[in-house]
C-alpha cells in the first residue's frame, strides 16, 4: 500500500511540472504585481530564460479585431499610497515574428492607450511617448484595470512583441517616478492559428517550470519513508 503511495506522489510530481511547462501560465491573465522593498515585483506570467515575464494576449476582442483590453493590471491592495500612479514604460521597439525569428523589421506599430487617452506607439522604428498611465492606486493602495491595445489595421498577419516595464509616479504630472518593474513582455497574436502562434512563444526563451518545494519534500520524504521500511523487512 504504501508502495503506490509514494508512486503516486512522484507521478503527481511530474505531471504536475510537465503541465506547467506545456500550458503557457499567463495566457490571456492579468499581470499581477507588489510593490515590496522598494521594488514592484511581477507575480504572473510566463518566466523568459533571459529575463523577464511573458504575457500572451490576442487582438480581435469585443467586435474590434484589431484590439484587446488584456492583459489587464492588478498591483495588490497596500502596495502604494492613494494617489499613487502605476504607469508603464515602453523598453525597446516592436519585434514582429517572421515564422522563423523575431525581429525588428517591417511599418506596422502597435498602440497602448493609457486611462488618460494617451497614446503610446511602438513600431520597428522607434517609440513616440513611451510612458502611460494604468490608473490611480485607490484608498486601499492597489489597483485592478485594463487599458486597451490596438494594431493599426493594414498589419501583416503575425505575432507581435511589446516590452515595457511597470513603474511608479506620485501624481499624474509623471514627473517623479520612484520604482521599476522586471521587463514584461507582451505576444500579441494577430491572425495566426494557435500552432503557429505558440511556436512564436516558444521561440522567445520559456524558462523551466521548477518543481515546487512542497512537492519534493513530500515525494522525498516519502521515498524515505518506503526505504525504511525495506530496511526492516
Amino acid at each position: 500500500m504504501m508502495n503506490k503511495i509514494v508512486v503516486a506522489a512522484f507521478l503527481g510530481v511530474f505531471a504536475f511540472s510537465a503541465n506547467a511547462q506545456d500550458d503557457h501560465a499567463g495566457h490571456a491573465g492579468d499581470v499581477d504585481s507588489v510593490f515590496e522593498n522598494g521594488v514592484i515585483e511581477i507575480e504572473t506570467g510566463i518566466p523568459l530564460t533571459n529575463g523577464g515575464f511573458l504575457f500572451e494576449s490576442e487582438f480581435g476582442e469585443l467586435g474590434n479585431p484589431y484590439g484587446t483590453d488584456e492583459p489587464g493590471f492588478v498591483l495588490d491592495d497596500g502596495s502604494f499610497s492613494a494617489g499613487n500612479i502605476l504607469g508603464f514604460e515602453v523598453q525597446s521597439v516592436l519585434n514582429f515574428w517572421d515564422g522563423i525569428s523575431w525581429e525588428a523589421t517591417g511599418s506596422d506599430s502597435v498602440s497602448l492607450i493609457d486611462t488618460l487617452n494617451a497614446v503610446t506607439t511602438v513600431s520597428a522604428t522607434g517609440i513616440v511617448n513611451p510612458i502611460g498611465v494604468i490608473d490611480e492606486a485607490d484608498a486601499e493602495g492597489g489597483v485592478h484595470t485594463h487599458i486597451d491595445f490596438a494594431i493599426n489595421e493594414s498589419a501583416a498577419t503575425g505575432a507581435y512583441l511589446v516590452e515595457f516595464v511597470l513603474t511608479g509616479f506620485t501624481d499624474a504630472t509623471l514627473t517623479n517616478s520612484f520604482t521599476s518593474s522586471d521587463s514584461i513582455f507582451v505576444a500579441f497574436n494577430f491572425g495566426l492559428d494557435e500552432e503557429a502562434y505558440e511556436l512564436s512563444v516558444d521561440a522567445l526563451g520559456i524558462s523551466e517550470v521548477p518543481v515546487p518545494a512542497a512537492w519534493i519534500f513530500l515525494a522525498s520524504g516519502l521515498g524515505a519513508l518506503v526505504l525504511g521500511r525495506r530496511a526492516k523487512a
